[in-house]
């Protein structure tokens, strides 16, 4: 037998054997109106590109360490340093839309200029991941805190401030790499204290508003 007729032969015996099983799974379908036998072949899997954290939905911390100018808005335009550590504990995923994250937080911070003022509040932050931008981890984030606050005035000395209390509302973004870490700016932070010195000090009690630029690092955890 020749080469082509070999070949020739090899082609007519798989059309013949697999003839019957192509009729099987017709006359299945007309005779029980079923389906056929599913195929037991492993499926598969569709990659669509997106990289799963498998560990994310356990990170329930967040902890950022932010800093930058403070400006206090009075006549005299003195610029501050501040200083501020947000702690947050997630309390809610998914709450608007998939991957947000409903936080509260403990955030104190501190400015020093030619006083120093110290806030201890506790507060609730809004993080919103922005998918119509095309680069996959960065989200933007509201704040708003309240809390405690001890002002000292230049030239007194520290244990002779003033108590009061502080409020801060926060607008920023920020860009996670690595799966757990980020990097970000809040570009709006303006601070109110309401300070009350005692009534044998004979100071009149007053408000100060700073405005704050940071930058910042953290992680989730």
């Amino acid at each position: 037998m020749s080469r082509r007729n070999a070949v020739v032969a090899a082609t007519i015996a798989t059309l013949v054997l697999g003839a019957p099983q192509a009729l099987a799974q017709d006359e299945w379908k007309e005779d029980n109106g079923e389906k056929p036998p599913p195929d037991d072949r492993p499926a598969r899997k569709k990659d669509d590109g997106a990289q799963v954290d498998p560990d994310a939905a356990s990170r329930k911390w967040l902890l950022e360490l932010k800093f930058g100018p403070a400006f206090l808005l009075a006549s005299r335009g003195v610029t501050e340093f501040g200083l501020q550590i947000n702690l947050g504990y997630t309390i809610a995923r998914d709450l608007i839309t998939k991957d947000d994250s409903f936080y509260l937080t403990f955030s104190p911070y501190m400015l020093v200029g030619e006083d120093l003022t110290l806030v201890t509040p506790l507060g609730a932050q809004y993080d919103l991941p922005l998918k119509m931008i095309p680069y996959e981890g960065i989200s933007a984030y509201a704040r708003v805190s309240v809390g405690y606050a001890y002002y000292k005035p230049p030239l007194v000395d520290f244990d002779k401030g003033y108590h009061g209390l502080g409020v801060q509302p926060a607008v920023g973004a920020k860009l996670a790499f690595l799966k757990r870490f980020h990097v970000g700016i809040e570009p709006f932070g303006f601070d109110i204290v309401s300070v009350f010195p005692p009534k044998s000090t004979q100071v009149s009690g007053g408000t100060n508003s700073v405005f704050q630029l940071y930058i910042f690092g953290g992680m989730k955890f």
